[in-house]
């Protein structure tokens, strides 16, 4: 029986309303029109150089360099820095300023949106009296984001990077989010395959993807039935486990 479904963040239950690539390039324009120096780099340059530069930094330095004797503020600015530089862009001191609005304009709910049927599901286990939580890479910023968005009364608890040091696809933060429930009682929601599905599957969890996209060649490796288009989907998996104990 399902007793406890905890969800990843960002792609699951949030996201962001433009993409990254999108909101550097304003910030960047923003400062750069105030200075009259320079032109941002395109958008499209930046969110591929963002993805490049976070990952990287993601491995050298994980946790937000938590663990490296880094501050989570530091770890970003230099994620911005290096990837304004692969851009094509490399004036330190205006790279800062942007970096300010982008550090300020992430941790407020204005640039996220909730993901469609997060918010049916929720109160659907609520109402069926299944614990919620969180098992997330997320920083700092996201409890002030989940009360932004009105979305923390809807979970017991919270473990993420930023509160134990740990990030999926360890198993040791799985570990932490099941508490005092056996693996087999608790379904795991997100929507990465690889930092979600599997590594829950391997503690022995339910799990489930959210992914709107079929042709997503990541799922070939997932039953059907353990994959759902909306979050609203998910109480049917639930109701069809716990109506066959």
């Amino acid at each position: 029986m399902i007793r406890l479904v905890t969800f990843d963040v960002t792609d699951t239950l949030l996201r962001l309303t433009r993409s990254v690539g999108e909101q550097y390039a304003a910030a960047a324009a923003k400062v750069l029109n105030s200075t009259g120096q320079g032109v941002s780099p395109s958008p499209d340059l930046l969110n591929r150089n963002f993805r490049l530069i976070f990952r990287k930094l993601d491995h050298v330095f994980p946790a937000y360099g938590r663990n490296s004797g880094m501050t989570q503020r530091d770890w970003w600015f230099r994620v911005a820095r290096e990837t304004f530089v692969a851009s094509g862009f490399s004036d330190d001191k205006s790279t800062r300023k942007i970096f300010e609005i982008l550090y300020d304009d992430y941790s407020k709910g204005s640039q996220w949106e909730i993901i469609e049927g997060a918010r049916d599901a929720l109160d659907y286990l609520k109402k069926a009296k299944i614990s919620r939580g969180i098992i997330s890479n997320f920083d700092d910023r996201l409890e002030a984001l989940l009360r932004a968005k009105n979305l923390d009364s809807h979970f017991d608890f919270v473990v993420a990077t930023f509160n134990t040091g740990l990030a999926k696809p360890s198993r040791e933060i799985f570990r932490l989010g099941l508490g005092d429930k056996e693996p087999h009682e608790v379904l795991h929601v997100g929507d990465s395959v690889e930092k979600d599905y599997a590594p829950a599957r391997d503690l022995g969890m339910h799990a489930i993807v959210v992914s709107p996209d079929e042709k997503n060649e990541a799922l070939r490796s997932v039953p059907r039935e353990h994959v759902v288009r909306n979050l609203r989907d998910i109480v049917s998996y639930i109701d069809s486990v716990n109506t066959s104990i």
